[in-house]
């Protein structure tokens, strides 16, 4: 029936029934040599790679794209790299497809496994000009952003992978980067006493301690909802455990922080400490992450869901 429509209409339909990791637009294009020709403009707005055989042929389809028919609006990435050599052989197809992508991405959930090659790739990313990105999710050794306006519309930031990421607030490097930001989210903290102190001295408007202005910890003025998610402590044998660890102090700092400004009282920031995660299977942990982006693209909350208290 649907090939009895005018070709605008039925290419508009496919344009808001594309939207998952691109199964359904795959699906589409094995039905009729006439769907075929019909959806390619929609086969990859939303898609989800995974591994090297997938972010390369991706690549390369893109790269063989002229600049205003690509059209991936949304798009998961995942480096499923378990050598460092895999991981080296990824980055040239991995940086050409984000400089690919970064003109027209709007969602973006980027997983970087391999330690050796991860604060590389996000630094890339980081150093590109994103005009239409509104959502980021990134999982690896992040560095922190550098470049003033890389991401103007940017308005949904998680970050996950950095035990402690002191100095991510410092020097003004979020605002630049990211001024439109209202939600940030960090994940993955493990005796972050540091970090802590940071978030609360940037939430509290407090400067930086004797390092002047330039060093006061402070995030966009935009922001309104901060997410923090916490690891479970490391087990270190030769701890006395009659003593507080950095872990316990990080957790009390984020309790405080979390309690004065919790959801409902009104602050210009509402902050969620959420529970550390029970121990999983990494393969779990990536359906999680993907699993997010999927329930973001169907207008849930994603990472964003708060439990009820």
């Amino acid at each position: 029936m649907i090939d009895t429509l005018p070709v605008e209409l039925t290419s508009h339909i496919l344009q808001f029934a594309c939207t998952d990791d691109g199964s359904t637009a795959r699906a589409l294009s094995r039905v009729s040599a006439y769907m075929n020709e019909v959806v390619k403009p929609w086969m990859y707005q939303s898609i989800a790679v995974a591994g090297h055989a997938q972010i390369a042929t991706l690549e390369r389809i893109l790269s063989r794209t002229p600049a205003h028919a690509r059209r991936t609006r949304a798009i998961c990435i995942a480096d499923t790299s378990r050598t460092a050599d895999a991981a080296k052989l990824l980055v040239p197809h991995l940086t050409r497809l984000l400089a690919l992508l970064s003109p027209a991405v709007e969602v973006l959930a980027l997983e970087c496994a391999h330690p050796r090659t991860s604060s590389v790739l996000v630094s890339f990313l980081f150093g590109l000009h994103h005009p239409r990105l509104r959502a980021l999710a990134v999982r690896g050794y992040y560095p922190f952003p550098h470049l003033p306006r890389a991401m103007p519309r940017l308005t949904h930031l998680h970050l996950s992978g950095n035990r402690n990421p002191h100095g991510l607030l410092m020097a003004g490097g979020l605002e630049a980067a990211f001024p439109s930001l209202t939600h940030l989210r960090v994940s993955g903290l493990q005796g972050a006493r540091t970090f802590a102190r940071e978030l609360a001295e940037a939430v509290e408007g407090a400067e930086g301690s004797g390092d002047g202005g330039l060093w006061a910890s402070k995030l966009p003025p935009s922001v309104q909802h901060i997410i923090i998610q916490p690891n479970a402590p490391l087990v270190v044998p030769a701890q006395d455990p009659s003593k507080p660890s950095a872990h316990d102090y990080m957790l009390e700092t984020l309790h405080t922080l979390a309690a004065t400004h919790a959801e409902g009282k009104e602050d210009a920031i509402h902050c969620v400490l959420l529970p550390s995660p029970t121990e999983i299977a990494s393969t779990e942990r990536d359906d999680r992450w993907r699993a997010d982006w999927r329930d973001s693209l169907d207008g849930g909350e994603g990472c964003w869901s708060v439990p009820a208290c």
